[in-house]
């Protein structure tokens, strides 16, 4: 399953962003990907990955970074999981 989304270029992605913003009640999360951060200004920290899915089959990832405190220094939606992963 592609995690790229029905359009094309940066507009489908920011089309698909704005529809998550304000229709969060067409997505839900498919899956999730929790590692160590590698962001200097997180050592020791975690990298999250959740992967969202609208009711047309696009997904959006939710990427989230936080110290080990537990602080968010980083959330970003992005089109796909880096490095790629299929839930």
């Amino acid at each position: 399953m592609t995690f790229l989304p029905v359009g094309k270029g940066k507009a489908a992605v920011s089309s698909l962003m704005k529809d998550f913003a304000d229709n969060p009640g067409n997505w839900k999360t498919v899956g999730a990907l929790v590692e160590t951060a590698v962001n200097k200004k997180a050592k020791g920290g975690v990298s999250i990955q959740t992967i969202f899915e609208n009711e047309s089959g696009e997904r959006l990832v939710r990427h989230t970074v936080l110290t080990r405190a537990g602080k968010v220094i980083d959330d970003h939606l992005r089109p796909m999981a880096k490095p790629y992963i299929d839930p």
